[in-house]
């Protein structure tokens, strides 16, 4: 079995590979009817916080240190077992809106996953490579806040 991200509007070959797709949005396109896991969603004041700041540095900082914050609540092997379960056993996409170059929390979780479980994880459509997105750079953290990726060091 194989894990993989991705997005929404990529549903059709993503099925037409035999990939499961589970949303991780909070709310999903009207038309999906697939599996949910909205645990991992990000929260209103995330995304509130990443507009505030237009996404720029600040923003993303807020952003990702509220998302360690909902990581810190699971056991990464819990989640991928549920995920298992959902799938059917059968590869399986962590999916949201975002595309692959844009800056992602499903690109973090997956950073999340990799370091934690030693597995490898790929954006569908990029072998090799998490997409082409790069989230976890470290950035110099404006004062008073604390630098996220804690999970990580």
């Amino acid at each position: 079995m194989k894990i993989y991200t991705s997005y929404f509007a990529n549903l059709t070959k993503l099925r037409n590979a035999g990939i499961v797709p589970i949303g991780i949005s909070r709310f999903p396109p009207k038309w999906y009817n697939g599996d949910m896991d909205k645990r991992l969603a990000p929260t209103d004041s995330m995304l509130a916080a990443g507009k505030a700041h237009n996404w720029d540095r600040e923003g993303q900082l807020y952003f990702y240190a509220e998302y360690d914050d909902i990581l810190k609540q699971y056991r990464a092997k819990d989640l991928v077992q549920r995920w298992e379960i959902l799938s059917g056993g059968k590869d399986f996409a962590l999916v949201c809106f975002e595309k692959p170059s844009d800056s992602c929390h499903r690109h973090y979780l997956a950073k999340f996953l990799m370091d934690v479980l030693n597995i490898k994880i790929e954006e569908f459509g990029y072998p090799d490579n998490l997409g082409v997105c790069k989230p976890f750079s470290r950035f110099e953290a404006p004062a008073g806040i604390k630098e996220p990726l804690s999970l990580f060091d």
